[in-house]
Order: structure tokens, then C-alpha cells, then sequence
């Protein structure tokens, strides 16, 4: 396939995806979030907008899940976890297809629900073998789950939130990601948790 092609490919898929509004909101909130973070962290410019832009596509991979299963009101089964957890792999893939800036993103987006503690998915990747902006990444799109309401989960409260950071510190979560973001949360005016739509199902530790 011409690069022509595979570009005009992934703008379709993102396209799609944008129909869901959930999910669009979600990216960006979890962008601004994950922003903050790494100029709280002293990360370059470039990284930083590398990061912005993997965040804003770093669910991209759930156009290949049936909305079925992410619209579903209530747990998923084990086979549907199945299904849901190669989103980040499918996400990476998409992007290195459609190359130049974009393959960029890949290993961000790809390493998104890794774990500090090597029990992440999709590829079980541990501690500094994450890429930091994916490390950035995967705490901000926690906390914005952690504080979503979902049909069967309320949400948590900031207070609850922090201290489910602060627990996971060190197993789910890189410890000096959790310290920048929480000194963040401190700094910024944090509306409370609203009424949203359920657009992730995260496991936390």
C-alpha cells in the first residue's frame, strides 16, 4: 500500500472513531492532563507534543473492537478483555502503517497500558523499558477513568483518586510520574468528577 494510501486510511479510521464522543472527550482531557505532567517533569517541547498528539490517538486501536463490547453495561467476560486489551498493540500498528510522524506516536501509544511493575499488556514491558511519555500517558488516562462514572462503577472522588495513585505508586504506576502528577492536580483548578459515559475499562493494581 502508497503512503498516500495509508495515510488517507488512518484518517478514516480516525474519523470513525471521532463519532464517538466519549471517547474523543476523554482524549482530551487526558491530553491536557498529560501535558502538564511532563512540563512538570522538564520534558522538551518535541516530546511534549509527541506526547499530545498520542494521547489524543491513543484509543485509536478501539475501532477494531465492536462497539458492542465498549458500549457493554456491565463487566466484561474474560474473552472480551481478550478483545479489548490488543487495542493498544492494534493502535501501535496503525500508526507505524501510516509512517513518517505518525509511526512516531507508535511505541507511546503501544506501551499505554504497560506497567511500572512489568504487568501491563501488551507486551509486559517493566519500569524505564516504558517509554516516559507512555508512562505520562497511561497515569492520566487512569485518573480520568478513575473519576468517570460508569454504569456500573461509580466514580471516585478526587480524594479516592489520589489515594489509588498513591497505592499504585511503584507497581502500576512510575512513582515520579505519580509525584509530578499529583504536585499538577495540586496547582490546577480540578473541576469534580462529572456524570460520563464509560469509555474505558482499566485495570488498576
Amino acid at each position: 500500500m502508497m503512503q498516500e494510501d495509508l495515510f488517507s486510511s488512518l484518517m478514516a479510521d480516525i474519523t470513525a472513531l471521532a463519532w464517538d464522543r466519549n471517547i474523543v472527550a476523554h482524549a482530551y482531557r487526558v491530553m491536557s492532563l498529560a501535558r502538564i505532567t511532563a512540563r512538570r517533569l522538564e520534558i522538551s517541547q518535541e516530546r511534549i507534543s509527541r506526547l499530545s498528539l498520542a494521547a489524543l490517538f491513543h484509543d485509536i486501536g478501539k475501532i477494531a473492537i465492536p462497539k458492542a463490547i465498549l458500549d457493554k453495561p456491565g463487566p466484561l467476560t474474560d474473552e472480551e478483555w481478550d478483545m479489548v486489551r490488543h487495542h493498544p498493540e492494534l493502535g501501535g500498528q496503525m500508526l507505524l502503517k501510516a509512517g513518517g510522524d505518525w509511526a512516531s506516536l507508535a511505541p507511546i501509544v503501544a506501551a499505554h497500558h504497560e506497567r511500572w511493575d512489568g504487568r501491563g499488556y501488551p507486551y509486559g514491558l517493566a519500569k524505564d523499558a516504558i517509554p516516559l511519555e507512555a508512562r505520562i500517558l497511561t497515569l492520566a488516562d487512569a485518573y480520568d477513568a478513575m473519576i468517570s462514572a460508569r454504569v456500573y462503577q461509580r466514580p471516585l472522588t478526587l480524594e479516592e483518586a489520589r489515594a489509588e495513585m498513591q497505592r499504585c505508586a511503584g507497581h502500576q504506576f512510575d512513582p515520579d510520574v505519580v509525584t509530578a502528577f499529583l504536585h499538577v492536580l495540586d496547582e490546577q483548578e480540578v473541576p469534580p468528577a462529572q456524570e460520563r459515559s464509560r469509555c474505558e475499562a482499566i485495570n488498576y493494581c
